[in-house]
């Protein structure tokens, strides 16, 4: 005699929770188990695709690394005479441009969802449309950046002996090499091929933080870590709110050229007492105002455009 529904659903409720432990598995038993058993290998394939989109990181690192010491290697070796700062540039820039080389390869055939991206009409439009709140959030985070470094004391290290030697290249060589191209290859590879890689499986507030703290983290040194971390964020932001990359590029290259064009005094990290606790709060207030406004600004034409859209 068949079992009535009533009954059928009591005995379902006695065995539900050894089906659960059984549903991890490649169990065929009941419908509630293969929903679970396809859940779990679709996450165990999800978590595989992040992985894989998170070591472009340092895959970036190393290939930019490798190029760069063997072309510094190469110069040294050849009777080629040039000031020492301008061929360490040159050989910074050469070895982002073909690790970026090597990433957009990777991201064409090996990665998840294929990312890629072509500059279009109405990414300039929206660059255009968002330049000035763009300058405004940067500056913001540039002064955030400051302060922070203040308030931790940080030695400038090698990366005060390389701005240094930046300072007496000249300047719109030194904006191609430190703010131009920088900002076009590290926005594709970290807020293009892993932020937006990444947006099948992961918040946005996650992918914003996880690209920013492997931003940071592929600077190595520690002064620079901090700083490339605090304006991976404002770069994520700016790439999630906008829907384009240009506007990080341009912001980019802005918090770049801003090192440049102030020449900041790096010894000013850790300085006396009296005057560190002033630049704190100058670094602070003035952070504040220009974040706030910036942000303002921005999301008032993020709404505009997406209403002309």
């Amino acid at each position: 005699m068949l079992l009535s529904r009533q009954s059928s659903e009591n005995i379902h409720a006695v065995l539900r929770p050894g089906l659960r432990l059984a549903c991890w598995g490649p169990v065929d038993y009941d419908r509630t188990c293969i929903m679970r058993h396809r859940l779990h290998t679709r996450a165990s394939g999800h978590s595989i695709d992040i992985l894989k989109v998170m070591l472009v990181a340092p895959l970036f690192l190393l290939v930019q690394a490798g190029v760069a010491v063997v072309l510094r290697m190469a110069l040294r070796a050849s009777a080629v005479e040039a000031d020492s700062a301008v061929l360490l540039l040159l050989s910074n820039t050469m070895s982002m441009l073909v690790a970026g080389g090597a990433v957009a390869w990777l991201s064409a055939v090996k990665l998840p969802g294929n990312v890629s991206w072509r500059p279009g009409r109405s990414d300039v439009h929206i660059a255009l449309r968002l330049a000035f709140p763009t300058v405004l959030i940067m500056l913001g985070t540039q002064a955030l950046v400051s302060m922070i470094l203040v308030a931790l004391r940080v030695e400038p290290g090698l990366y005060g002996e390389f701005a240094q030697a930046l300072y007496a290249i000249p300047l719109p060589l030194a904006l191609m090499g430190v703010a131009i191209i920088p900002g076009i290859v590290e926005e594709y590879v970290f807020r293009s091929v892993i932020q937006q890689g990444l947006s099948p499986y992961l918040r946005p507030l996650s992918r914003i933080v996880l690209s920013a703290a492997l931003f940071g983290l592929v600077h190595i040194l520690p002064i620079q870590m901090i700083s490339a971390g605090i304006i991976g964020i404002s770069l994520g932001y700016i790439r999630y709110r906008s829907g384009s990359l240009l506007p990080a590029i341009w912001g980019h290259a802005v918090a770049n050229a801003l090192v440049l064009i102030i020449q900041p005094d790096l010894t000013g990290t850790v300085s006396a007492p009296e005057t560190a606790a002033l630049s704190f709060v100058v670094s602070g207030v003035f952070a504040v105002a220009a974040m706030t406004s910036g942000i303002v600004l921005f999301e008032r034409s993020c709404v505009r455009l997406s209403e002309q859209r």
